[in-house]
């Protein structure tokens, strides 16, 4: 398991839905991510003694700010 470390937050991405189906196709490689995405937080650095979350709490994030790890 990833443990966080230099105030970096463990977060889980959550499913969104689909708004609107468009009658244009357009291919995924093309589509527009949102600039926003909704994500769980899992757990936090040590050194965040700024940050006042809760893990258990949604957050509402920057989607360019998240890095995916495997």
């Amino acid at each position: 398991m990833f443990i966080p470390i230099n105030r970096y937050l463990l977060v889980e991405q959550e499913q969104q839905q689909e708004e609107n189906q468009s009658a244009i196709l357009i291919p995924e490689a093309v589509a527009r991510m949102s600039d926003f995405s909704l994500v769980k937080l899992l757990a936090v650095a040590p050194d965040c003694e700024k940050f006042n979350g809760e893990v258990g709490q949604t957050l509402v994030v920057n989607t360019k700010m998240i890095k995916y790890y495997e």
